[in-house]
């Protein structure tokens, strides 16, 4: 520049900056610039424009400039930055002037004095924008929206490592593609940071290569409507990972010390069981010989105290199992009357040898046939029920069973366990529900057991779907209810109808009265009985009964039954009994005893003081329906021997009329040879379906058996037949196929139920004790009188003891271990398999019954045998109610193998 120029332009009052646009430097600066913004000449010269003008438009108009994009300004307001640190806001225009064919950009401005003020603030407002993004613990990136940096903090160079002569070669693309190759997925990162002009904000996460990861969070920046850029904020969150990835490793290292802690003690628990069961079985085995009072003493104390360690272990492995969360939940079709029924009968014996009276109700508009996990339910019922008992040292345990309103096509129950035991403080009913846990201290010492009852039901109750509550008042008792939600069986799936429930409706409005102080009892047998169409009253007192029996009598509708309950107030059953038959005037009047619990003798007793019938409470329904048949079906001058529940039974199964329908010779001859075993006498025979229409239609069944595959008319198409003349008789399928499928193709024919062939005695027998509720008819004579002797057993069939020697090869010291060693365990098997079906574990019972029936065989104890493969198969449908049907039976092989003539001799030689 000559000096004559270089004089022009310092003459000039306004600031004239020269700026190559390739670089953005400042070539020339006037005097004027010089001495507004306080910078010597060569200062100024050594300076980009962007290092003075810092307002937001020149920052963008300047980055254009860089990127080829050359306009002219006029008149814009621009904010300068002195040496000094102070802003100067200045009016300017810039114009693109060229020489010898290069452009440069002239800029030319003068300060705006007015608004002092204005440029004060806005330096301020910059100056803190500046010390916020540097200060943040965040890297701040800002592209423009043409894809260039116009601004990073120092927190983002140092997070991303750039090298400073990336930096200072102002080379965006390269630094870009720097960070992009840092992250383990660079296309998703160099895609976020060209999606500039996008509205959305985004949150993303980026793994380094490093190991390192980052959190990239953007938003777009506008300016009016228009987005001009985007922000991006990188923050490490490496050591935040870091941590709940350790958290999470801690957690499952925990929950596998959990696991293996749970899977001890399942195992401890079945090992620890093997050798009590030895202790209770030899401790039982000695109290049935003959011992002096302090003997007998301490054996009691050893049965007690073994009694109680079992049931711990007992709850241990309950606990355990939960915990290692290997319960899962069945839905299958079951009945909740015969459940319950089991559960009362199965309580009502240990209530009883405590002088409690266990007792329960159904409400009538409670559905039976139901689906879901009743073994589940079953397990609750008997934890909660069990723990009534310890905890109940008089009075009455209670269980009721109620219906809610539906939720969803799901039938919603109410069940409550009501005690009048010793009650729960207010302050520890929290604590019960906890593992290991009592409501106090002197419960534990007093009572006994780990606190693991409760826990265990409410968990279940829990994974059922439900919720579990107590109410309990000290020394008055305690209620616990849940409510379980299940689902009602296949549509078309009507209770079946009892077969003696034709010859019941033909008594009704016949005058029934119930004496019984159990409100809960009375209840539902008053309630069951006039369901059943009979004129029912119940009376809570002997002395009132009386006074209403003789007055019902004197206006000429006397009751025709009186169900009368031994343990009555001031006077018990058996004296109202005695002063209702003593009178002559009520000879029409048939008595039944029922009791809480009976002993040998009582039979004989109640029938001397008048009684006609002889009954244990809880009454099943069936054993109830039976016995009002047989009692109102008498002559009043009709002599008979006392009607008992046990000749009920017996004496229903075999005038049961059953149908057996099979095109097969040998298979009818089979099925119907089994049948005849099982002591079923009135059975005929259907060789197609057409034929088996025929008959139902002509007689009366209790029971049909049905074949699928036949000629003329199958199976299933007979079973659609017939439900389509309303026979509610139960069908139940007989089939070779065992394809899924096939028990539902049966149950939607109609069905009731599903045997496979060829048909296992065991299968058959728990299907027809299920499906045969109630067959008596009082116009049927029984094959068996009620109250005959059992027949006796042949010696053979109770212990074979030729045969036996001979596969000892007649060694007889050999046998004579061997029996010993029977002996010895025999009882300890049979605990053990009474405490599986007392936790109603099928499988439990199929094992421990399948161990008797071996060991039985190998000693040729055939009824022993019989009687354990029959509880095997049981346990092998986990038909619970038929294992507890078959332990007495099974109790008097035992005792018939032992007073067998040959053990006698075998005991008596002091072997």
């Amino acid at each position: 520049m000559s000096s004559l120029e270089r004089l022009l332009i310092d003459q000039a009052e306004q600031m004239i900056l020269l700026v190559e646009p390739e670089s953005l430097r400042i070539v020339v600066a006037n005097r004027a610039a010089a001495q507004t913004l306080g910078y010597s000449d060569a200062e100024l010269l050594e300076k980009s424009i962007l290092d003075v003008e810092c307002s937001l438009p020149d920052v963008f108009y300047w980055e254009d400039v860089r990127s080829g994009q050359y306009l002219n300004i006029e008149s814009q307001e621009g904010l300068y930055l002195c040496a000094d640190g102070s802003m100067r806001t200045a009016a300017k225009s810039v114009r693109v002037v060229e020489q010898e064919g290069k452009r440069w950009l002239m800029v030319q401005a003068h300060e705006i004095h007015e608004e002092s003020h204005v440029q004060d603030d806005l330096a301020q407002a910059t100056s803190q924008l500046r010390a916020t993004l540097e200060s943040t613990g965040n890297g701040i990136l800002v592209i423009n929206w043409q894809g260039r940096i116009a601004s990073m903090n120092r927190r983002l160079s140092s997070m991303w490592q750039l090298p400073e002569d990336l930096l200072l070669s102002q080379d965006d693309e390269a630094i870009l593609d720097f960070m992009c190759a840092q992250a383990e997925d660079s296309a998703t990162l160099a895609s976020r940071l060209r999606e500039i002009v996008d509205e959305h904000e985004s949150d993303d996460l980026f793994k380094l290569v490093d190991g390192r990861v980052f959190e990239c969070k953007s938003l777009p920046q506008f300016l009016d409507e228009r987005i001009i850029g985007r922000v991006f904020g990188f923050s490490d969150i490496t050591g935040r990972i870091r941590i709940e990835e350790d958290l999470i490793a801690a957690r499952e290292k925990a929950e596998a010390a959990n696991q293996a802690k749970a899977t001890f003690l399942a195992m401890m628990s079945h090992e620890i069981r093997t050798p009590m069961n030895g202790v209770m079985g030899m401790t039982t085995l000695l109290l049935d010989t003959r011992l002096d009072s302090e003997q007998q003493r301490y054996l009691n104390i050893i049965r007690s105290s073994s009694e109680s360690l079992l049931s711990i272990i007992n709850d241990i492995l309950d606990f355990s199992k939960i915990e290692a969360q290997k319960l899962t939940l069945e839905v299958i079709d079951f009945n909740l009357l015969a459940l319950i029924e089991d559960i009362a009968e199965l309580n009502s014996f240990r209530a009883a040898e405590k002088g409690l009276e266990f007792a329960w109700r159904l409400d009538p508009d409670v559905p039976l046939l139901l689906r879901g996990d009743p073994g589940r339910i079953r397990q609750i019922l008997t934890n909660l029920i069990g723990n009534s008992l310890k905890f109940t040292e008089s009075g009455t345990i209670s269980l009721l069973i109620s219906r809610r309103p539906d939720v969803q096509d799901r039938i919603v129950l109410r069940i409550e366990i009501q005690d009048t035991g010793i009650g729960i403080a207010s302050e520890n009913i929290d604590k019960i529900f906890d593992p290991f846990e009592q409501a106090d201290s002197s419960t534990t010492r007093k009572y006994g057991g780990t606190g693991l009852g409760l826990p265990i039901a409410k968990q279940l109750v829990e994974l059922m779907g439900g919720e579990i509550s107590v109410l309990s008042v000290e020394n008055r008792g305690t209620t616990f209810s849940f409510d379980i939600d299940l689902v009602p069986q296949a549509a078309g799936r009507a209770e079946p109808e009892a077969p003696g429930m034709a010859s019941l409706r033909e008594l009704k409005g016949t005058r029934i009265l119930v004496v019984d102080d159990n409100d809960v009892t009375l209840k539902n047998v008053t309630t069951l009985l006039t369901v059943w169409g009979f004129n029912t009253e119940g009376i809570p007192d002997a002395e009132r009964a009386l006074a209403c029996i003789d007055a019902a009598r004197d206006t000429g509708a006397p009751f025709r039954c009186v169900f009368v309950d031994m343990s009555l107030p001031v006077s018990d059953g058996e004296s109202l009994g005695r002063r209702v038959h003593e009178n002559p005037a009520n000879a029409g009047t048939a008595l039944v005893m029922c009791v809480s619990a009976g002993y040998r003798g009582d039979a004989k007793r109640f029938e001397q003081a008048g009684f006609a019938a002889y009954l244990n409470k809880p009454v099943k329904r069936s054993i109830l329906m039976e016995c009002l048949l047989r009692v109102l079906g008498r002559r009043p001058d009709e002599a008979s021997t006392i009607i008992t529940g046990r000749s009920l039974a017996e004496a229903g199964k075999r005038i049961a009329r059953l149908l057996v329908v099979e095109d097969n010779p040998v298979n009818m001859m089979v099925i119907k040879g089994i049948l005849a075993k099982l002591g079923y006498t009135q059975i005929d025979s259907a060789s197609d379906g057409q034929q088996a229409v025929e008959m139902v239609e002509q007689e009366k069944y209790d029971l049909i058996l049905m074949d699928c595959q036949m000629p003329k008319l199958d199976g299933y198409d007979a079973t659609r037949r017939l439900r389509e003349l309303d026979i509610k008789t139960p069908i139940i399928a007989m089939t070779a196929h065992t394809l899924s499928g096939d028990r539902e193709k049966c149950l939607d024919a109609g069905m009731d139920d599903y045997l496979t062939k060829p048909i296992a005695i065991a299968k058959l027998t728990a299907c027809l004790d299920q499906w045969l509720m109630c067959t008596a008819d009082p116009a049927t004579p029984a094959i068996i009188p009620s109250g005959a002797e059992p027949e006796r057993q042949d010696p053979d069939a109770v212990f074979n003891y030729s045969a036996f020697l001979k596969i000892m090869m007649d060694d007889a010291e050999l046998a004579k271990t061997l029996l010993q060693m029977f002996l010895a365990n025999m009882p300890g098997d049979l605990e053990k398999l009474k405490d599986a079906i007392a936790s109603g574990d099928g499988s439990a019972v199929r094992s421990a019954a399948h161990f008797i029936k071996g060991a039985s065989a190998n000693m040729c104890a055939q009824t022993i045998n019989a009687t354990a493969l029959e509880i095997e198969q049981a346990g092998l449908n986990s038909n619970i109610g038929r294992a507890i049907e078959l332990i007495p039976k099974l109790d008097t092989n035992w005792l018939d193998f032992v007073a067998h003539a040959k053990v006698v001799e075998f005991n008596e030689s002091g072997a």
